[in-house]
C-alpha cells in the first residue's frame, strides 16, 4: 500500500482529508474548517536491510482526527475504515487544544 492509497481510505470516511496540513498557506481561521477533519502525514519508515541493501521500506504515517469535542462516533468511523482496509493501527494519544477549541486523536499506521 502507498501513502496515496491511505489517503483514499481516509477519504472513504466522508470527512475532509488533507495531507500534511489543513491550511498550508495559513489563510483559514479555525472557525472556517469543517469538523471532523483528518490530517495525515508520513512521519517515518520501517526498513528491512542487510549488507547495506534495503530490501523493503514501509512508510509509517500519523493520522490526526480533529473534532470540536471528544467524538467516539467519529473515531469509530475512522477506525472502521482502517480496519476494513486491513490496516493495523495504534492510538498514539489524544489532547484538547483550548485556544483553537479542537480535540485531537492521533493514530499511527504502517502502510
Amino acid at each position: 500500500m502507498t501513502v496515496a492509497e491511505l489517503g483514499e481510505i481516509l477519504e472513504s470516511t466522508g470527512f475532509p482529508v488533507s495531507f500534511d496540513a489543513i491550511d498550508p498557506d495559513n489563510e483559514l481561521e479555525v472557525s472556517q474548517i469543517t469538523l471532523p477533519y483528518i490530517i495525515y502525514r508520513q512521519t517515518d519508515s520501517n526498513t528491512f536491510s542487510a549488507d547495506n541493501i534495503v530490501f523493503w521500506e514501509k512508510p509509517v504515517c500519523k493520522i490526526y482526527l480533529y473534532t470540536a469535542k471528544k467524538s467516539i462516533a467519529a473515531e469509530t468511523v475512522l477506525k472502521n475504515a482502517l480496519s476494513g482496509a486491513g490496516l493495523y493501527y495504534s492510538e498514539s494519544g489524544e489532547q484538547y487544544y483550548e485556544e483553537e477549541k479542537l480535540y485531537e486523536v492521533e493514530l499511527q499506521v504502517e502502510v
